[in-house]
């Protein structure tokens, strides 16, 4: 009596489906699923063919062997829902808050005249960051992280050609991290990690084309004189290169793929490191080493100066007066008067020499918690899709904090811009809030993907290239 009932409520695959998907409220977890359902169905189908069925009782049984479709979808209704990580957007809210009262205390409380770039610090702050939290909220809750791989190269090469007609080349750029094209260079990050998952499973040709990418990309910013934007750009490219590598992603020999990523890269970063115009090399005369050259002008003085804050500086309060090694002269009444930039650029020098090591090492603390937490989310992802966007949006956040702090040791020449959602620039916490809401939004929905299975590739595939490959870099012999 019982399987006559279930013959007569037998359902075909798709409506199984379609009758599951119905109990789950998450519209965007109904495509993958349906494909997991159906692949399901297909398999446990081909056993009972296998088994001697005829195909329409093989897809009966298979169907009746998934169990009902109401209890199942509301099952599934349970495991498949938007997981937000709080604990993320907590560090970004207290990065941001902590960055407010920064500024509100460069803007008021400085003890300065106002009418300078400093005075308008906090209310400038204020202006931009309900847009910057309006385009975080964009990227988190109503665009779908999965549009950035639809067409990633179409928004990449637009962005890109957009730049070339920006501005002239000749504008100053070239120690500058977070200029318009430092921007820039942060936005197509996580696009030319789109562009390498769409490249899975297509081999030495896929490398070559991503390497191509990079290299257009390279030559703009070469061109822009943006050298900092250069760094950030290629540094993230290879990371991504080299995980996707480390995963399999090309289906080829990974030691062949890391020589095809690390060969030409190694060129283009010694030209980039120690061009004469790039200015950004790191110095010999480093803070930790304590050999700076006694200069109070010249190409050294940033170095001297930010040793004589850091020495001179307290545990907690204001650090005390600190002289030339003469001692004839005073370097200025205030350490507003002679650190450049203290409101923005060198702010965490200004924060350890006006309030102590431990207020800098707080703020400090805030940052590494939220990369620290963005890595770890970053592991835990279950799509390819999810962990490479992730991986670049930390990459990039990563970047922005190192030139930062190594610029207020005194370690580079460059002005590596602000700390991520902390110290003062508008432009960079739009931009910083736009890299958080697609890594926030990649993060929530992690379990809407189905990603391509990575298999070997067949011979016909991208053939020419990979001859070319063996036979002129590898020495390959059939």
């Amino acid at each position: 009596m019982s399987s006559v009932n279930e013959k007569k409520n037998f359902c075909k695959a798709g409506e199984y489906v379609k009758k599951v998907c119905e109990q789950i409220r998450w519209q965007k977890a109904h495509k993958v699923i349906a494909e997991e359902l159906l692949d399901h169905i297909q398999d446990q189908k081909e056993a009972f063919i296998r088994r001697g069925q005829k195909e329409e009782e093989a897809e009966q049984n298979a169907v009746l062997e998934m169990g009902d479709a109401v209890t199942v979808g509301l099952q599934m209704d349970q495991t498949h829902r938007p997981k937000p990580d709080w604990g993320i957007i907590i560090i970004m809210s207290i990065c941001i808050i902590m960055g407010l009262i920064i500024q509100f205390i460069t803007s008021h409380c400085s003890g300065l005249d106002s009418g300078y770039a400093y005075a308008g610090a906090f209310e400038n702050s204020l202006t931009v960051l309900p847009i910057a939290i309006a385009v975080f909220l964009i990227m988190y809750f109503i665009a779908d992280y999965t549009l950035i791989v639809r067409s990633p190269a179409f928004y990449f090469f637009l962005i890109l050609s957009a730049n070339i007609f920006n501005t002239s080349p000749t504008t100053p750029q070239m120690n500058m991290l977070l200029s318009p094209i430092g921007y820039i260079a942060m936005v197509l990050v996580p696009l030319y990690a789109a562009i390498a998952y769409n490249y899975r499973n297509k081999g030495y040709g896929a490398l070559i084309k991503l390497g191509i990418i990079a290299c257009v990309a390279i030559v703009v910013f070469l061109w822009r004189n943006s050298y900092m934007s250069c760094l950030v750009f290629a540094v993230s490219g290879i990371i991504i290169l080299t995980v996707a590598t480390a995963r399999n992603w090309f289906s080829v020999e990974k030691w062949k793929a890391l020589l095809l990523i690390y060969a030409p890269s190694t060129m283009a970063f010694a030209y980039i490191l120690f061009g004469r115009q790039a200015n950004i090399s790191l110095r010999g005369q480093g803070i930790f080493l304590m050999q700076f050259m006694e200069e109070t002008n010249g190409e050294n003085y940033m170095a001297f100066l930010i040793k004589e804050c850091l020495k001179n500086a307290k545990i907690l309060g204001e650090g005390t007066a600190f002289y030339t090694n003469s001692g004839n002269s005073s370097l200025g009444t205030s350490i507003q008067a002679v650190l450049p930039c203290w409101w923005s650029d060198y702010s965490l020098i200004y924060i350890t020499y006006r309030f102590g090591y431990v207020c800098a090492a707080l703020l400090i603390a805030a940052a590494c918690f939220l990369l620290i937490r963005m890595l770890l989310i970053t592991r835990r992802q279950t799509s390819e899709l999810g962990f490479i966007i992730c991986l670049s949006v930390t990459t990039v956040l990563f970047i922005q904090a190192g030139f930062y702090i190594l610029s207020n040791l005194g370690m580079i020449r460059a002005v590596a811009g602000p700390l991520p959602l902390i110290t003062y620039g508008r432009a960079s916490l739009v931009v910083n809030m736009y890299l958080m809401g697609i890594f926030a939004s990649a993060n929530r929905n992690r379990t809407i993907v189905n990603d391509i299975q990575v298999k070997k590739i067949s011979n016909t595939l991208f053939q020419k290239e990979e001859a070319f490959i063996r036979k002129y870099l590898f020495s390959y012999k059939k």
